[in-house]
């Protein structure tokens, strides 16, 4: 299958990366440890995470320090996925921007859809938002 098209914006990728950190942070202070498939490591129990990286809890026991430089784009998307709640228009275009950055963008749409109808006032700007990072230039 022919490679995924990078976001036209590099800065668009690294503000979306900064959003999904913030709301892994957020998560997980707040209790949330959603299983996460993560390309190196299988499926890990995202348990804390701070300005560094990540900490996973890797087949129940073994914990594991990822530094956010060593994510793949599959892993920000299985992150996006992991910490991704219904009915919460930032988290709909955040798994939609990466998503979008894998190719998949029939499910991009979908989730910009979700993000739109779950909040009529910031979801069609932020689904707005992401298709304008992937729009040539």
């Amino acid at each position: 299958p022919a490679a995924p098209p990078a976001p036209a914006d590099p800065k668009a990728l690294e503000t979306w990366r900064e959003r999904l950190r913030e709301r892994i942070r957020k998560g997980v202070q707040g209790g949330e440890k959603p299983l996460a498939s993560l390309s190196f490591t299988g499926p890990a129990r995202v348990t804390a995470a701070d300005a560094q990286g990540l900490t996973a809890v890797l087949g129940g026991t073994s914990s594991a320090a990822i530094a956010w430089s060593q994510l793949r784009p599959a892993d920000w998307l299985a992150l996006a996925r992991a910490f991704a709640k219904e009915g919460i228009a930032a988290d709909h275009a955040t798994l939609a921007f990466f998503l979008m950055a894998e190719g998949q963008t029939k499910a991009a749409e979908e989730e910009l859809a979700r993000a739109a109808g779950s909040d009529p006032k910031q979801g069609p700007a932020l689904a707005d938002e992401v298709r304008a990072a992937f729009k040539p230039r």
